[in-house]
């Protein structure tokens, strides 16, 4: 199996992501989606499941609004911020794939977004471990999403996410 960059997925890493019970999801060096569980569509209730997680969670007007944080003070605090400092972090490792300088621009020209990304200052740090807070869509509650990521030994140009949702 192999996402749309022809990168090889082994089947026992899908696998793996489908039988977790967390909410979990794979995704490439620019933030595509390669493939989720039912767990992180239930995040998203009826709602459409993103494609690009950066692009959601720097660029969605309903993510802003209705996921990622109870105002938009939340949101700038724990999830743009930590989301463009990893973003050019990102682009320094990587810079010449093409999907992740097309992803710093198209971030760049938003007038929200791109103006913290110009003004960004704060290190990159790891999201593994961290705590923020979101909407479970399908649970209809806010809680703490913990965020635990890797980077699958195999499969260097992948990051696997599982999520960790606690209700208030």
């Amino acid at each position: 199996m192999s996402d749309a960059d022809g990168q090889l997925i082994s089947p026992a890493l899908r696998v793996l992501v489908g039988r977790t019970t967390a909410a979990a999801y794979i995704c490439d060096l620019s933030w595509r989606i390669i493939t989720f569980n039912p767990g992180f569509q239930a995040l998203f209730g009826a709602g459409t499941i993103p494609t690009n997680i950066m692009e959601w969670m720097t660029l969605d007007p309903q993510a802003r609004k209705l996921h990622l944080g109870r105002d938009e003070q939340e949101w700038r605090r724990y999830w743009l911020g930590p989301a463009l400092a990893h973003l050019r972090f990102s682009a320094g490792q990587h810079p010449h794939n093409a999907a992740l300088n097309a992803l710093v621009r198209q971030i760049s020209a938003d007038p929200t977004a791109g103006a913290a990304y110009a003004e960004a200052t704060a290190a990159y740090e790891h999201p593994d471990g961290m705590v923020r807070p979101f909407w479970h869509a399908g649970a209809g509650q806010w809680g703490d999403l913990t965020i635990c990521a890797s980077q699958p030994v195999g499969h260097p140009d992948v990051r696997l996410f599982m999520l960790l949702f606690d209700p208030y």
